[in-house]
């Protein structure tokens, strides 16, 4: 982790009252009425201003958000998970070796001079760490499909998550030095597969977005599609 790193940051207390105190996965499911991705993101987006990392990355005044992009495949049914690198090839030493579904990072500064700093960040990010740039394959490859705020460890408490999935036409994909494996496993066996008793244990995010992934398959949710 470089603490000179400009990052995008929001303040807690601005998150905090947009989401109700919430704590854990905030989805819309269709059965509860309309859901307003536009309010939440330029809440969002309104409120964003840069920092240095090692300024805020154990201030928990301030909410660093995360992009937490799932790649799935629809022509093979799986999701690609991450073994997180144990040594200085992932910066966040306190989630090294784990199991991820999610793959993105930080708003850099890059990405909040553009006109729409998440779609900046979506395209910068799996470019980055899977050598894959998502608007290759068409318009509208992502589904934005809730916000992760997890109080509940201290690495969630100076965290923000915008958990979406990444339409891929193809397993085709190159590992960066962030991770140290790659496998493609099949959805409705992820669960299975991130507790199968081995070392290696899911992170906390994965653990919770991973209960909402059979509402967004079987077409149960909102999702901001851009």
């Amino acid at each position: 982790m470089d603490p000179r790193q400009k990052i995008g940051v929001v303040e807690t207390s601005i998150l905090m009252t947009l989401f109700h105190q919430f704590s854990g996965v905030r989805v819309f499911p269709k059965s509860i009425g309309p859901a307003d991705f536009e309010f939440y993101l330029k809440t969002i987006l309104g409120n964003l201003h840069i920092m240095r990392r090692g300024e805020v990355e154990e201030n928990e005044g301030y909410l660093q958000p995360i992009s937490y992009i799932v790649p799935f495949c629809p022509g093979t049914g799986n999701v690609l998970v991450q073994t997180r690198a144990k040594d200085g090839g992932y910066d966040e030493d306190r989630l090294r070796g784990r199991l991820a579904i999610g793959h993105g990072g930080h708003f850099d500064e890059e990405d909040l001079l553009t006109v729409d700093p998440i779609i900046a960040n979506h395209i910068r990010e799996p470019k980055e760490e899977l050598g894959f740039d998502p608007y290759v394959i068409g318009n509208n490859p992502f589904d934005l499909i809730g916000f992760i705020m997890d109080r509940s460890n201290p690495v969630g408490r100076v965290h923000f998550g915008l958990l979406s999935i990444l339409k891929v036409p193809n397993q085709d994909f190159k590992r960066s030095g962030e991770a140290s494996k790659f496998d493609w496993v099949p959805a409705l066996d992820l669960d299975t597969y991130l507790h199968r008793g081995e070392d290696t244990q899911p992170e906390n995010w994965t653990v919770l977005a991973r209960l909402h992934l059979s509402a967004y398959f079987a077409g149960l949710l909102h999702v901001h599609t851009f």
